[in-house]
């Protein structure tokens, strides 16, 4: 089970930890009562029971949380812990809907014997079955996690709210690194094929000369090398949901075979001398311009029209920078247990230099750049600065300080226009800019700031 502890106490959870981590189970925590309305609000991680302490520094209290939950049918069974024995306590808190109440310090062979009679009352098909595209986050596919806190993503969320249950092709746009194959696969797991395959392929890892025998299969003894019979990724996802990314990398025969399948709904596996029926929900990705592709001839037009039936573009990570925060406590999160660092955290300097980077590779350049920095971290704290962000730049200009005749180039001091500091400062950005030629990194060091900074005084207007 997932279990979190609201405790204030960091010596109490860490133990608690230690424990039901022992005891085989997964642990959130929250040090306080905002911090667990967080949780679970976001909805990033599925709670199957909160082990609530009822009484904190600071108010409110674990009672007034218990009162919320009253409301909300999805809430998690609660176990009330308190430093008290006080009946009335326990009292309250049971009329309010707690499950259990344990004294602290805690038994360990108590809670491991309250836990398992909570466990056993949970249903098998705990996990939400539809997608709630009010959450900041969506936690799927077992340990899988849309972020989607930014109102880009909150957008792009609700249309796929309305088209998750269709059968019709849908194609995933956006750059390198977006998360297409993460969205693809939250669609299957909200679909009415959850329960059937999810097959991806990436076409643009499939050699040329095998492309066609790996998507539709051959008989033995079709070809040379053809020594058993194989079935095509098509039929493998027979019944389920086929998942295509890179689709702009097939060939032109591939894609005329791919069509005749999709209209069919059936494939011709090599050396078969009758065609298999196929059913399959298709997604498709890709980072380039298919609709431009059409034009030059390069990608088939009907093809395109086929699979783009509805058109996803999923936001770059520089344009919604409110999901930077949650993303990198994900995968944070992940690493501790991967580097056994249990106690990494990120101080607000770091989290601050992650906001304000560009993020040219999107998230997997952020997943990149965190596991780096848990490789070579010293102590407890992650620190990453802007210079860490840019481990590849070296052949970079060398950042220039710009001389008084910078200034003069941006403003003239005889003109009766009054600027706006904001204008000035955009002005004086896209000059330096100039003068370094285009380079926007030596640009943000010799203005000493990050490159999203920079960014976004260049697209300031007056």
């Amino acid at each position: 089970m997932r279990i979190l502890i609201v405790d204030d106490e960091q010596p109490l959870r860490n133990s608690l930890r230690y424990l039901l981590e022992a005891y085989g189970h997964q642990v959130v925590e929250a040090l306080d009562i905002q911090d667990a309305r967080s949780v679970l609000r976001a909805r990033c991680r599925r709670i199957d029971v909160m082990l609530l302490d009822l009484f904190f520094q600071d108010a409110p209290d674990g009672l007034a949380l218990l009162e919320e939950l009253t409301a909300d049918a999805d809430a998690p069974p609660v176990i009330v812990t308190s430093g008290t024995s006080a009946v009335a306590h326990a009292v309250r808190a049971l009329k309010l809907g707690a499950r259990d109440y344990l004294t602290k310090p805690v038994d360990p062979d108590e809670l491991r014997m309250r836990l398992a009679y909570i466990e056993q009352s949970i249903p098998s098909t705990h996990a939400d079955t539809r997608i709630h595209s009010d959450a900041d986050c969506i936690r799927f596919d077992k340990e899988r996690v849309l972020v989607c806190r930014s109102p880009a993503m909150k957008a792009l969320l609700r249309r796929v709210e309305h088209i998750v249950e269709q059968n019709f092709p849908v194609l995933i746009q956006g750059e390198t690194g977006v998360g297409k194959g993460l969205l693809a696969r939250l669609m299957h797991a909200f679909s009415p094929r959850a329960q059937a395959p999810f097959v991806a392929v990436n076409c643009s890892a499939i050699p040329p000369e095998l492309a066609e025998a790996e998507l539709f299969g051959h008989y033995k003894g079709s070809f040379t090398g053809a020594s058993t019979t194989r079935i095509g990724l098509l039929q493998q996802a027979n019944g389920g949901t086929l998942f295509l990314d890179e689709i702009g990398e097939l060939t032109p025969a591939l894609q005329s075979k791919l069509l005749t399948a999709l209209e069919d709904g059936q494939i011709r596996p090599i050396g078969a001398h009758e065609p298999v029926d196929v059913d399959i929900r298709l997604l498709c990705a890709t980072n380039r311009d298919l609709a431009q592709e059409t034009r030059t001839g390069t990608f088939r037009a009907d093809l395109y029209y086929r699979i783009s039936t509805v058109a996803l573009t999923i936001p770059p990570l520089r344009e919604r920078v409110e999901d930077i925060r949650p993303l990198t406590e994900i995968i944070v999160n992940e690493l501790r247990h991967s580097f056994n660092r249990e106690y990494a955290t990120l101080d607000p300097a770091t989290l601050r230099a992650l906001e304000h980077h560009d993020w040219p590779g999107n998230v997997r350049e952020l997943r990149n750049v965190l596991v780096r920095s848990m490789v070579e971290m010293n102590g407890i704290d992650l620190h990453i600065d802007d210079a860490d962000l840019h481990p590849d730049d070296n052949g970079a200009q060398e950042p220039q300080h710009p001389t008084r005749d910078v200034v003069t180039d941006t403003i003239d001091p005889d003109s009766a226009e009054i600027l706006t500091l904001e204008e000035i400062e955009r002005r004086y950005a896209q000059t330096v800019l100039n003068r370094l030629g285009g380079n926007k990194l030596a640009t943000a060091k010799a203005l000493g700031i990050s490159r999203g900074t920079l960014r976004r005084k260049l697209e300031e207007t007056h």
